[in-house]
């Protein structure tokens, strides 16, 4: 294993914080696929948080 992956940033996406069940919609899925490319041409790992009460 090498440095560069022992080092790696990471971002944690809390995806809601609701309660309640939030209806996945092509909007939110259009702006987690934003994030995804960046992350990846950064080289940054993502964290997606769900809060499990919902489901």
């Amino acid at each position: 294993m090498t440095a560069k992956h022992m080092i790696c940033p990471t971002v944690v996406i809390h995806i809601t914080d609701h309660t309640e069940h939030v209806p996945i919609t092509e909007l939110g899925l259009n702006r987690v696929r934003k994030l995804i490319d960046i992350a990846e041409e950064q080289e940054i790992n993502l964290a997606f948080w769900i809060n499990l009460r919902a489901y």
